[in-house]
Protein backbone atom coordinates (compact mmCIF):
# COMPACT_ATOMS: atom_id res chain seq x y z
CA UNK A 1 0.00 0.00 0.00
CA UNK A 2 1.46 3.40 -1.01
CA UNK A 3 2.20 5.75 1.66
CA UNK A 4 -0.88 8.38 1.89
CA UNK A 5 0.58 11.89 0.84
CA UNK A 6 -0.49 13.78 4.17
CA UNK A 7 1.82 11.86 6.37
CA UNK A 8 4.90 13.63 5.36
CA UNK A 9 2.91 16.79 5.07
CA UNK A 10 1.28 16.55 8.53
CA UNK A 11 4.29 15.71 10.26
CA UNK A 12 6.15 19.09 8.39
CA UNK A 13 2.80 20.74 9.80
CA UNK A 14 3.08 20.00 13.31
CA UNK A 15 2.29 22.66 15.46
CA UNK A 16 1.24 24.81 12.47
CA UNK A 17 -1.83 23.17 11.76
CA UNK A 18 -3.12 25.32 14.83
CA UNK A 19 -3.31 28.55 12.29
CA UNK A 20 -5.63 26.85 10.43
CA UNK A 21 -9.10 28.46 10.31
CA UNK A 22 -11.39 25.44 11.21
CA UNK A 23 -9.96 25.55 14.71
CA UNK A 24 -12.52 27.63 15.40
CA UNK A 25 -15.42 25.39 14.52
CA UNK A 26 -14.13 22.53 17.00
CA UNK A 27 -17.40 23.35 19.49
CA UNK A 28 -19.90 23.15 16.87
CA UNK A 29 -18.77 20.58 14.81
CA UNK A 30 -19.01 17.85 18.80
CA UNK A 31 -22.26 19.62 18.97
CA UNK A 32 -23.42 18.24 15.79
CA UNK A 33 -21.96 14.72 16.01
CA UNK A 34 -23.68 14.36 19.52
CA UNK A 35 -26.66 15.00 17.78
CA UNK A 36 -26.26 12.86 14.75
CA UNK A 37 -24.25 10.18 16.28
CA UNK A 38 -27.23 9.65 18.52
CA UNK A 39 -24.38 9.30 21.72
CA UNK A 40 -24.17 10.18 25.22
CA UNK A 41 -21.05 10.98 27.82
CA UNK A 42 -19.74 7.51 28.59
CA UNK A 43 -19.95 5.88 25.21
CA UNK A 44 -16.80 5.20 22.91
CA UNK A 45 -16.16 6.85 20.20
CA UNK A 46 -13.19 6.88 17.19
CA UNK A 47 -12.06 9.66 15.55
CA UNK A 48 -10.78 8.36 11.99
CA UNK A 49 -7.77 11.19 10.79
CA UNK A 50 -7.96 12.69 13.62
CA UNK A 51 -4.73 15.32 13.15
CA UNK A 52 -4.31 17.03 15.95
CA UNK A 53 -7.29 15.60 17.92
CA UNK A 54 -9.33 18.64 18.87
CA UNK A 55 -12.52 16.78 18.44
CA UNK A 56 -11.30 14.20 20.47
CA UNK A 57 -9.97 16.46 23.32
CA UNK A 58 -13.04 18.15 23.20
CA UNK A 59 -15.19 15.18 23.25
CA UNK A 60 -13.02 13.80 25.71
CA UNK A 61 -14.18 16.93 28.32
CA UNK A 62 -17.31 15.99 27.45
CA UNK A 63 -17.26 13.01 29.42
CA UNK A 64 -16.78 10.71 26.48
CA UNK A 65 -14.18 7.79 26.20
CA UNK A 66 -12.42 8.86 23.29
CA UNK A 67 -9.64 6.98 20.81
CA UNK A 68 -8.32 8.94 17.55
CA UNK A 69 -6.43 7.31 15.11
CA UNK A 70 -4.02 9.24 12.57
CA UNK A 71 -0.94 8.02 10.27
CA UNK A 72 1.02 11.09 10.87
CA UNK A 73 3.10 11.32 14.09
CA UNK A 74 3.50 14.78 13.71
CA UNK A 75 -0.20 15.50 14.24
CA UNK A 76 -0.35 13.69 16.83
CA UNK A 77 1.96 14.84 18.99
CA UNK A 78 0.35 18.33 19.16
CA UNK A 79 -2.81 16.36 20.37
CA UNK A 80 -0.72 14.51 22.92
CA UNK A 81 0.25 18.11 24.21
CA UNK A 82 -3.29 19.49 23.63
CA UNK A 83 -4.75 16.47 26.11
CA UNK A 84 -2.54 17.23 28.83
CA UNK A 85 -3.25 20.88 28.72
CA UNK A 86 -6.43 19.81 28.89
CA UNK A 87 -6.13 17.55 31.49
CA UNK A 88 -8.25 14.17 30.03
CA UNK A 89 -7.48 11.30 29.27
CA UNK A 90 -7.75 9.97 25.43
CA UNK A 91 -5.82 7.20 23.57
CA UNK A 92 -4.06 8.27 20.36
CA UNK A 93 -2.60 5.86 17.57
CA UNK A 94 -0.35 5.98 15.35
CA UNK A 95 -2.23 4.15 12.50
CA UNK A 96 -3.68 4.08 8.22
CA UNK A 97 -7.33 4.92 8.17
CA UNK A 98 -7.39 2.30 5.38
CA UNK A 99 -5.99 -0.26 7.59
CA UNK A 100 -8.38 -0.21 10.76
CA UNK A 101 -8.30 -3.43 13.08
CA UNK A 102 -11.01 -2.66 15.33
CA UNK A 103 -13.75 -5.37 15.51
CA UNK A 104 -17.56 -3.86 17.37
CA UNK A 105 -15.50 -1.54 20.10
CA UNK A 106 -16.97 2.06 19.52
CA UNK A 107 -20.49 3.00 19.88
CA UNK A 108 -19.89 5.60 16.85
CA UNK A 109 -17.07 6.36 14.53
CA UNK A 110 -16.53 9.51 12.51
CA UNK A 111 -13.98 11.55 10.25
CA UNK A 112 -14.71 14.60 9.50
CA UNK A 113 -12.94 18.04 8.07
CA UNK A 114 -12.13 15.41 5.41
CA UNK A 115 -9.99 13.61 8.15
CA UNK A 116 -9.12 10.92 5.93
CA UNK A 117 -12.07 9.63 3.66
CA UNK A 118 -11.63 11.05 0.43
CA UNK A 119 -8.09 12.22 0.95
CA UNK A 120 -6.89 8.41 -0.91
CA UNK A 121 -7.00 8.07 -4.62
CA UNK A 122 -8.82 5.24 -5.40
CA UNK A 123 -12.26 3.56 -4.58
CA UNK A 124 -11.27 0.66 -2.82
CA UNK A 125 -9.43 2.97 -0.47
CA UNK A 126 -12.31 5.02 0.35
CA UNK A 127 -14.00 2.39 0.82
CA UNK A 128 -11.61 0.74 2.99
CA UNK A 129 -11.88 2.94 5.47
CA UNK A 130 -15.30 2.88 5.34
CA UNK A 131 -15.59 -0.40 5.72
CA UNK A 132 -13.08 -0.42 8.69
CA UNK A 133 -15.47 2.15 10.78
CA UNK A 134 -18.60 0.07 10.05
CA UNK A 135 -16.82 -2.41 12.03
CA UNK A 136 -15.33 -0.51 14.46
CA UNK A 137 -18.21 0.39 15.97
CA UNK A 138 -21.04 -2.16 17.48
CA UNK A 139 -24.10 -3.01 15.94
CA UNK A 140 -26.41 -0.29 15.61
CA UNK A 141 -24.02 1.97 15.30
CA UNK A 142 -23.26 5.11 13.71
CA UNK A 143 -20.48 6.75 11.45
CA UNK A 144 -19.82 9.61 9.69
CA UNK A 145 -17.83 11.06 7.14
CA UNK A 146 -17.48 13.95 5.30
CA UNK A 147 -16.25 14.95 1.63
CA UNK A 148 -15.80 17.76 -0.75
CA UNK A 149 -19.08 18.92 -2.89
CA UNK A 150 -18.69 18.75 -6.64
CA UNK A 151 -21.19 21.37 -6.53
CA UNK A 152 -19.51 23.74 -4.46
CA UNK A 153 -19.06 26.75 -6.89
CA UNK A 154 -18.88 26.67 -10.66
CA UNK A 155 -15.16 27.56 -10.46
CA UNK A 156 -14.27 24.71 -8.88
CA UNK A 157 -16.45 22.89 -10.81
CA UNK A 158 -14.29 22.70 -13.76
CA UNK A 159 -10.91 22.63 -12.10
CA UNK A 160 -11.91 19.11 -11.02
CA UNK A 161 -10.63 16.34 -13.72
CA UNK A 162 -13.94 14.76 -14.94
CA UNK A 163 -12.78 11.33 -14.96
CA UNK A 164 -12.66 11.15 -11.44
CA UNK A 165 -13.40 14.42 -9.58
CA UNK A 166 -9.58 15.11 -8.63
CA UNK A 167 -8.89 18.92 -7.97
CA UNK A 168 -6.33 19.76 -10.84
CA UNK A 169 -4.41 22.54 -9.16
CA UNK A 170 -2.68 22.17 -5.89
CA UNK A 171 -4.71 24.56 -3.24
CA UNK A 172 -2.61 27.45 -2.30
CA UNK A 173 -1.24 28.21 0.99
CA UNK A 174 -3.35 29.19 3.44
CA UNK A 175 -0.55 30.86 5.67
CA UNK A 176 3.20 31.27 4.89
CA UNK A 177 4.54 28.71 7.35
CA UNK A 178 2.39 25.87 5.58
CA UNK A 179 4.27 23.27 4.34
CA UNK A 180 4.39 22.91 -0.15
CA UNK A 181 1.96 20.60 -0.69
CA UNK A 182 3.08 17.37 -2.61
CA UNK A 183 2.99 17.01 -6.32
CA UNK A 184 0.33 13.92 -5.43
CA UNK A 185 -1.83 15.88 -3.18
CA UNK A 186 -5.13 14.84 -3.08
CA UNK A 187 -9.11 16.08 -2.26
CA UNK A 188 -11.16 14.37 -4.07
CA UNK A 189 -15.11 15.62 -4.46
CA UNK A 190 -18.15 13.36 -4.64
CA UNK A 191 -22.01 13.98 -5.11
CA UNK A 192 -24.55 12.43 -2.53
CA UNK A 193 -25.28 9.65 -4.71
CA UNK A 194 -22.03 8.47 -5.03
CA UNK A 195 -21.84 8.60 -1.22
CA UNK A 196 -24.98 6.94 -0.74
CA UNK A 197 -23.54 4.07 -3.31
CA UNK A 198 -20.54 4.39 -1.26
CA UNK A 199 -22.09 3.41 1.92
CA UNK A 200 -24.43 1.01 0.87
CA UNK A 201 -21.42 -1.27 -0.57
CA UNK A 202 -19.64 -0.64 2.94
CA UNK A 203 -22.09 -2.74 4.25
CA UNK A 204 -23.83 0.43 6.04
CA UNK A 205 -27.62 1.38 6.38
CA UNK A 206 -27.57 5.13 5.04
CA UNK A 207 -29.30 7.43 7.12
CA UNK A 208 -28.75 10.49 5.22
CA UNK A 209 -26.23 12.35 2.69
CA UNK A 210 -26.48 16.37 4.15
CA UNK A 211 -24.37 19.77 3.09
CA UNK A 212 -22.72 22.29 5.36
CA UNK A 213 -19.01 23.30 6.26
CA UNK A 214 -16.83 22.64 9.55
CA UNK A 215 -18.58 24.90 12.04
CA UNK A 216 -21.93 24.78 10.55
CA UNK A 217 -22.86 21.07 9.68
CA UNK A 218 -26.15 20.54 9.05
CA UNK A 219 -28.60 17.87 8.69
CA UNK A 220 -30.58 19.34 5.66
CA UNK A 221 -30.22 18.37 1.86
CA UNK A 222 -27.49 18.77 0.15
CA UNK A 223 -27.65 22.61 -1.98
CA UNK A 224 -25.43 23.93 -4.72
CA UNK A 225 -22.51 26.10 -2.78
CA UNK A 226 -22.15 23.70 -0.01
CA UNK A 227 -18.53 23.07 0.81
CA UNK A 228 -18.96 19.79 2.36
CA UNK A 229 -20.99 17.22 2.37
CA UNK A 230 -21.73 14.66 5.75
CA UNK A 231 -22.55 10.93 5.40
CA UNK A 232 -24.33 9.13 8.36
CA UNK A 233 -24.40 5.95 8.38
CA UNK A 234 -24.83 3.11 10.64
CA UNK A 235 -24.17 -0.86 11.36
CA UNK A 236 -26.84 -2.89 10.99
CA UNK A 237 -28.08 -5.15 14.12
CA UNK A 238 -27.53 -8.05 12.13
CA UNK A 239 -24.10 -7.20 10.66
CA UNK A 240 -21.02 -9.17 10.28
Amino acid sequence: MKPAWYEAFGDALGENYLKYPWMGSTVPDCDYLERVLDVKPGHRLLDVGCGVARHVVELAKRGYRMTGIDVSRGLLRVGERLAREAGVDVELRHLDARVLDYDSEFDAAFSVCEGAFSLVPTDEENLAILEGMRRAVKPGGRVVVCAANVYHDAEQFWQLDPVDNRRLPRPPKLFEEEPDFPEDVLDLSFTARELRLMCRLAGLECLGVYGGIAGNYTERPPQHGDLELTLLGRRRADSG
